[in-house]
Parts: C-alpha cells; structure tokens; sequence
C-alpha cells in the first residue's frame, strides 16, 4: 500500500484501488475487472507507484496505479504454473507459483519484466517476503523456507524451517519472523542467522493463522473464521492473545495503516479495525 490507496485482488471480482483516508468509509476509486486482467486475482502489492499483481492463469500483471481511479495494465509476464504470491523491490519481483517455485523477474522496465532465475519450492508458496537480501517464503505442510537472493541471478536455498501446522504468511521484524501457521496459530522465530532459524515462541489462535502483520508489540493475527487475533509478542517466548474483533466472512490477510488493520475477509470485503488501542480494537468501517 502507498499513500492512502490500498490495492486488492478480489479474486474474480478482478482488482481493486480502495481509498482509506478515511478509515470509517472506504471507498472504491477504481479497478480492474476480471476480462481486464485474465485471471482470478490471487495477491497485490504496491511499490513504486505501481501495483504489482499475480492471477492463477495469467502470471504476473504491472499496473501503473500513481492515479487514483484509472489503474491500467502496463506489462505482463506468463509465468510458469500457478501464480499465488508476490513481492516487489530494488526493481525485482518475486513471483510464487504452482506447483513449488519461487521466480525471479527483472522489472526495472515494468512494460517488459523479464525472468531472470527461479528455483524450487518444498510446496506452494503461499507467500513472499523480502527482508535484506533474504526471501522468506512460507509453504504449507513444509513450514518456511529461506532463499539467499544476494545475486539474484542465482539465488540460493538456504535453510526450510519445519512448523507444526501450515505456514500461510509471515512477516518479518528485525531478527523475528512471525509466521502464521494455519491451525497452530502463531510462531515466532528467530532469523538472525538464516541457515539456522530457531523457534522463540509460540501461540495457538482459535481459528487458522492465515496471514500477520506486525506493530511494535503487537502482532495482529488474520484468523480466517475466528477474526482478527492481537498477540502480545513484547516478551517473544511467552507470546499471549489480549484481544480479538469477531467479524464477517474469513480473515485471510491483513495489512497495517498508521492505527487501522485492514483485513481482507473473503466474500465480506474489507474490514477497518482500529488498533489505535491494540488491546481494545473495534471495526469502524468497511467496504464490500
């Protein structure tokens, strides 16, 4: 997200440009439908005034989103397999795809991005995270994986962190990556060292940990059918839920906007959570 302007793929709905100025009333400003973009629409980022988005049959999408409400397509990239994830930085792209890879795409001209590398993954890559010159890529049953993207033209496998549950998303703070671990909740972990990650903590979440965003203390957990969790993660051994909104729909993935959670909740839209309060947090608003 950039600005006030919150990008998001609404599967076959197409993609979205959301205004948050204010939180209380989201409101549509432009998009792109499904026939725009040829795919069901399955993640976004922003950056670099752009917005850079993966379908299931159509790969990679660049669309030039620096004016509000006339979002357009400017490149593309047919990727191998099932594209289902994605991170963009320093003119990189990072695609992950079905069945298990993680490609790597030059995209310093977005009209013409241009794989560059890509290795394999123990699973579906259910999301990318850059942090350094390190991905960080959760993969269901087969926990996280660690590449080494310091040559991007020849990344390398560094270390997969085995996880009790399924490992949907993670984020990355400083040393610590929290990883939402479907039905195991949440766990954090030490990456100081990549080649040898070491579990500091961990939390069981009533529902399952789809996807983690991270604010000071606080680690706020996407549920799916059991809301938007709030993790104290202040002492990292002894992380303990303080909180939940119930909502709608199925938490899937949240993102974090000065004191709002935004949580992408299926076919119930987008829920607005202030987290001003982390350990009293209310919806104020929404858009479907």
């Amino acid at each position: 997200m950039e600005g006030n302007l919150a990008p998001f793929a609404h599967s076959y709905g197409g993609a979205q440009q959301i205004d948050v100025s204010n939180p209380a009333a989201p409101v549509l400003v432009g998009g792109l439908g499904f026939g725009d973009v040829g795919g069901r629409c399955d993640a976004v980022v922003a950056h670099g005034g752009f917005a850079w988005m993966v379908t299931d049959t159509s790969g990679l999408l660049v669309i030039d989103a620096a004016v509000a409400g006339s979002p357009t397509v400017v490149g593309h990239y047919q990727t191998k397999g099932y594209s289902g994830s994605v991170a963009a930085v320093a003119g990189l792209a990072f695609v992950g795809a079905a069945p298990a890879a993680l490609r790597i795409l030059d995209v310093t001209v977005p009209s013409t991005p241009i794989e560059i590398s890509s290795l394999p993954a123990a699973d579906y890559p259910q999301d990318v995270v850059i942090a350094g010159w390190n991905a960080f890529v959760p993969v269901l049953s087969s926990g996280l994986e660690i590449f080494d993207l310091s040559v991007p033209t020849a990344p390398v496998h560094v270390v997969t962190f085995e996880t009790p549950g399924e490992a949907r998303g993670v984020a990355v703070v400083g040393n610590t990556a929290y990883i939402a671990d479907g039905g195991s909740g949440l766990m954090l972990v030490d990456v100081c060292c990549p080649p040898t990650p070491t579990e500091l903590g961990s939390v069981d979440t009533p529902g399952s940990a789809y996807a983690v965003a991270v604010d000071g203390d606080y680690a706020y957990v996407a549920d799916y059918e059991d809301g938007m969790r709030v993790i104290d993660v202040s002492v990292p051994s002894v992380p303990v839920e303080v909180a939940f909104v119930a909502l709608p729909g199925q938490a899937q993935d949240v993102e974090l906007v000065d004191d709002v959670a935004l949580i992408a909740a299926g076919s119930d839209g987008v829920r607005a959570i202030d987290i001003s309060v982390p350990t009293a947090p209310v919806e104020v608003g929404f858009f479907n």
